[in-house]
Order: structure tokens, then C-alpha cells, then sequence
């Protein structure tokens, strides 16, 4: 997830984070128009809004412009933030050392250094672990590159790759994950689910009743606080929703100071790498916080 631009939004003193403060935990209804989904978009018309689209890896944050434009921020030493910029991107997701698109043919083009063959078929979404990619085919199967565990047999809708697991929601909103188990990160309830995250050694699922997450509870990433959002992002060890305020109500990652809210900013969609996180926000800028030792907080400006 990446950029350059003036309507970008810096860290100034009113937006700061705090721990669950009243008003980002209103229980109230959640706004239909947010986001639900963490980095598809509708393939129709684009957007008009500055940014559209934002994702990224482990140190290093993508987003995805007005004009198709892919721009990358953060840990560059393996090239993953230097994105093809003639190749427009719908999806942007990235890994430990590497990134990749989804182009507007459905083709995936990755960047940085991986060791996996790139597929060659279409896709409908995508999503990279620490050093393979997952992804959902046209099929609605799921196919993988760089993975040495098996994917389930059936139809999805929705995925999402870990450090060394996955998880998807298929057809009939059940959660299936594969790969490593050995914090229970992959022993999925058997409710219904609509969306599906997965972190290091966790995972975590939104249906209308709220979020559950199972796995590792290593640095509070399991303790889900009691409040409505639609959306769900999930990074090492923090995940956030958004509020009915289109506020960021987040828990996990205590150790970086990840749990709590953004106070000050408003959201229409959100990134969760390794250790900070990046929104688009509802005055067209981008917003990241936590740890910025690769520089994965400080949004290029033009």
C-alpha cells in the first residue's frame, strides 16, 4: 500500500491513538457504506476518490490512486515498494519481502524478492503470507503458489494468507484454513462467517453478531472487545474493525501500542502490516501509525 500527494494526512496532535475510549466503542449500527471487504474492490467503474485501494506487507504499506497509479512506502531493500507503474493494480497485497497486484485483466504481477513462479491463471482476489501467495481463481477455487500445504477442495469467496497459514470463507460461509496449526490457528468455529483474517499465530472472523478469533492469544490478539464494525484487518498480532463512526477500533499488538482506536481520524478502509497500520481516510489522505522502523509509517507527499 503506497503514495504521493498533498491531500495526504500526517500524524498531527488531534489524531493520536488511545485505549477504548467511549466513543469509538458505540455500539450502534454499522454504516453499510464502509468497506466489508479488506482489499477487493468492485471491478466496474473506479472510484473517483484520491485513493481507492491500499494494502501492502510486513514493513511496508501500498495504495493504489485515482489514477491507477500503485505507490509503495516502508522497507525497500528487496524492491518490494517499487511497484510496476505500468501495470493499473485493483488489489495490492505484499508478504514479508515481496509484493504483488492484481491487475484489471486478473492476471497477478509480483515484485521484490520471492521464490515462488508467479501463476499464470486469472483470479478474483489475492492475498500473500510471509513468502508464498493465495489466491481465489475464476473457478471460485483456491489456488497457491510457494505454499507446500494443500488448499480445501470447494468454492470461495473470500481469502485471507497469514505467516504460514490461510483461511477463506467459502460458498456457504463457512471458514476453512490451511497450513500451520500449532496455536490452533487454523481450528476454525463452525459458525458462519462473512469475512476471515489471518494473522501470525492467530485468525480472526466478522459475521453479524460480531468478531471471534482463535489461535495464539500472544499479545492480547484474541481479546475481542465487545463493539459493532463492519470490515476486518488483522495484522501480526492487532486487528481492527470500523465503527459505525468509521472510527478504527482495535485490539492485539499491546507490546507496540496497537490496541485501543485512532481518535481524530475516520476511515474507509484499513492496512494492517506486521506492526503498524495505514488507512484511507474519509478526507482522501492516508493515515498510518505504530512502528516506522523501516519507514512504514511516513507517507510520501509530492
Amino acid at each position: 500500500m503506497w503514495l504521493f500527494l498533498s491531500c495526504v494526512v500526517q500524524n498531527t496532535d488531534d489524531t493520536q491513538k488511545e485505549v477504548w475510549d467511549s466513543s469509538i466503542l458505540e455500539p450502534s449500527q454499522p454504516d453499510s457504506s464502509i468497506a466489508s471487504e479488506p482489499s477487493s474492490i468492485d471491478t466496474g467503474e473506479w472510484p473517483s476518490d484520491p485513493w481507492v485501494v491500499i494494502g501492502g506487507g510486513v514493513w511496508h504499506t501500498c495504495a493504489v490512486d485515482q489514477n491507477k497509479q500503485t505507490h509503495c512506502w516502508g522497507r525497500n531493500l528487496e524492491g518490494q515498494s517499487e511497484p510496476p507503474q505500468d501495470v493499473p493494480f485493483r488489489e495490492v497485497t505484499g508478504g514479508r519481502l515481496f509484493s504483488c497486484g492484481l491487475s484489471f485483466d486478473s492476471f497477478v504481477h509480483c515484485w521484490g524478492d520471492y521464490s515462488f513462479t508467479v501463476p499464470q491463471e486469472r483470479f478474483l482476489s489475492i492475498s500473500a503470507g510471509k513468502d508464498f501467495l493465495c489466491g481465489i481463481v475464476e473457478d471460485q477455487s483456491i489456488l497457491c503458489a510457494g505454499f507446500s500445504h494443500d488448499p480445501p477442495v470447494g468454492t470461495f469467496t473470500q481469502i485471507d494468507a497469514g505467516n504460514g497459514h490461510v483461511c477463506a470463507v467459502n460458498t456457504v460461509r463457512k471458514v476453512e484454513c490451511f497450513g500451520d496449526n500449532a496455536s490452533g490457528q487454523c481450528s476454525s468455529p463452525d459458525d458462519s462467517f462473512d469475512i476471515v483474517q489471518a494473522g501470525f499465530f492467530h485468525s480472526c472472523a466478522q459475521n453479524s453478531d460480531g468478531v471471534q478469533c482463535w489461535g495464539s492469544a500472544q499479545d492480547g490478539a484474541t481479546n475481542v472487545p465487545i463493539a459493532q464494525g463492519v470490515g476486518l484487518w488483522t495484522g501480526n498480532y492487532h486487528n481492527c474493525i470500523l465503527n459505525s463512526n468509521q472510527q478504527a477500533v482495535c485490539w492485539g499488538g499491546e507490546s507496540f501500542d496497537l490496541d485501543g482506536g485512532i481518535v481524530g481520524a475516520r476511515f474507509r478502509a484499513l492496512h494492517l502490516g506486521g506492526f503498524h497500520t495505514c488507512g484511507l481516510t474519509l478526507e482522501d489522505g492516508i493515515f498510518c501509525d505504530g512502528e516506522n522502523t523501516q519507514g512504514q509509517t511516513e507517507v510520501p507527499v509530492d
